[in-house]
């Protein structure tokens, strides 16, 4: 990388190990490929605190069966630099011809590399299809690692994937040596068995510094031992819904463990991790409360609040006792069932309360209906910065067509100082592209004070045809382009703008010179997609 005479500056700076970092820990960069460039930059790679480099002990094919015995494996390991062993990702999955040889190539790879990396490893993934091999984890855990700072395990248990002749009993109740570096628990399973749940309580109750945890929903840990829980997860699947209402006994379970914890939190989410927020809503009766309750004593360090079921993990009182929550800066909030109004009386009882939540900086509402509300977020939220919207239900909890339509919202809002970013996603839009227009003008004494403002147009009659602006239209459209000229950022999907229009509108802003640094209009065809980025 040096040349002959005097380095030139690029050199000099690909030489500089707090550029380096910096280049290395964003996301985007291919460490494998940057470790190949030369030494200097293989050993900056291999030291980097947090790297995405895994060690993966079981080689797979395309088709994710095992290629190989694992023995010619054990060998290989002493070439290694043992840097290259601070993270492993494990896996074993899906080999229906012989299911015994994939957990035992799991077991014997996972045990040899782990034992003899024991003091480099601290992060540990596993992602398993058979429970039997939670067995090895547990040996790994007892015997190796003694450094861990992550443990991730994810489950996906097929009926038609079962190991043959072996059982998985019960965990033996021998604890674990304390694991004290272990800050991060991450456990995702679509089943919930004893034996899983044992490994969690034991590994929970042997790493009292526990910071960051996630748990599948159905089971909840003692956590006695831990004093620095900061973020807890609950992993939900939104399918068994209904189930996770009528389970009183585990939301009993979960009122208790967050008495354990709750003044420990800084975060806390009940969320469906794997599903987007557009899935949709689940036809059922919740009109009996269920049995969950939150602390009574005050969250004093809670920042962040995410609850997409507040229809089941009802959250009402948490708002009524707003000294409970002083720091709270970030607020999700919303429901799973269609006959559940419990998003509009949240936010309609704060209201009517007069309850003033100052330290709000960020609030997402998802699934509410009546627009009325709207404005009574202003009082109720006087320091927010960023708000997002997204009602996906076209009727609301009585059936009628929901009143959230885009001309309507973008009105209640009026004029918002303080508000810096607005994400709306809305059930109902006109019917012609040029009332689109006209409702995108009404928000015009809004886009004085935002920064970022991001809208979809959906279920817009002939959207998926390339539609030309007439005159009228465009000079709208150029009224509107005006009126947002003093925002950062505008994000526009599913505008169905042809070429022609596209290239005037860019003519248009380029002699206008236009002070916006960044105007995305995205319109999808049956043809493909088009960007329109200035």
């Amino acid at each position: 990388m040096e040349s002959r005479g005097e380095r030139t500056a690029m050199e000099v700076a690909l030489n500089n190990p707090m550029i380096l970092t910096e280049i290395f820990q964003q996301s985007s960069t291919p460490l494998k490929d940057c470790r190949l460039v030369c030494h200097y930059w293989n050993d900056m790679v291999l030291n980097l605190l947090n790297t995405r480099l895994a060690l993966r002990p079981v080689k797979k094919d395309k088709s994710r069966h095992i290629l190989n015995d694992p023995f010619p494996f054990f060998p290989t390991c002493f070439t290694f630099n043992d840097r290259l062993a601070k993270r492993i990702s494990a896996t074993c999955s899906t080999d229906l011809a012989d299911p015994t040889r994939c957990i035992d190539a799991f077991a014997t790879t996972l045990m040899h590399t782990c034992d003899k990396f024991s003091d480099v490893v601290q992060i540990l993934e596993i992602s398993i299809d058979y429970e039997e091999c939670l067995k090895t984890v547990y040996q790994v855990l007892k015997h190796c690692c003694p450094n861990l700072k992550q443990l991730r395990i994810g489950i996906t248990v097929n009926p038609y994937k079962t190991s043959r002749s072996r059982g998985c009993e019960i965990l033996p109740e021998s604890l674990l040596e304390p694991k004290t570096n272990l800050t991060l628990l991450t456990v995702s399973s679509n089943q919930v068995t004893p034996f899983l749940t044992s490994l969690i309580q034991v590994v929970v109750t042997a790493s009292p510094n526990l910071m960051d945890v996630t748990l599948p929903w159905g089971f909840c840990p003692d956590f006695a031992n831990s004093k620095r829980l900061e973020t807890l997860m609950i992993a939900l699947d939104r399918t068994r819904a209904i189930d996770i209402a009528q389970a009183d006994g585990n939301l009993s379970e979960l009122s208790r463990m967050l008495d354990q914890v709750g003044d420990q939190l800084v975060s806390l989410s009940f969320r469906d991790v794997l599903r987007k927020e557009e899935v949709r809503m689940i036809d059922f009766e919740n009109s009996n409360p269920t049995g969950f309750r939150f602390p009574k004593r005050r969250m004093l360090k809670l920042q962040k609040f995410w609850n997409q079921m507040a229809d089941i993990f009802q959250c009402d009182d948490l708002f009524r006792n707003i000294e409970s929550l002083p720091g709270l800066e970030t607020l999700v909030i919303g429901k799973v069932s269609k006959k559940s109004n419990c998003v509009d009386e949240i936010l309609r009882n704060i209201f009517h309360l007069n309850k003033i939540f100052g330290s709000m900086k960020n609030l997402k509402i998802l699934e509410m209906h009546d627009p009325t509300l709207l404005d009574g977020l202003k009082t109720a939220f006087p320091n927010l910065e960023s708000l997002d919207v997204k009602t996906f239900c076209k009727t609301d909890f009585r059936g009628n067509v929901s009143q959230m339509e885009l001309g309507v919202v973008l009105d209640a809002f009026g004029r918002w100082e303080g508000l810096k970013s607005l994400l709306l996603r809305l059930p109902v839009f006109p019917n012609t592209i040029i009332d689109v227009i006209r409702a995108l003008l009404e928000g015009k004494e809004l886009y004085k004070d935002l920064k970022m403002f991001e809208t979809g147009i959906f279920k817009l009659k002939n959207n998926f045809t390339r539609h030309e602006l007439t005159t009228e239209e465009m000079n709208l459209f150029k009224q509107l382009l005006l009126a947002m000229n003093r925002m950062d950022e505008v994000i526009i999907y599913n505008l169905p703008l042809g070429e022609e229009s596209m290239k005037t509108i860019s003519d248009f802003m380029a002699s206008n010179r236009l002070a916006t640094p960044k105007f995305t209009i995205l319109s999808i065809f049956e043809g493909g997609s088009t960007s329109f980025v200035m």
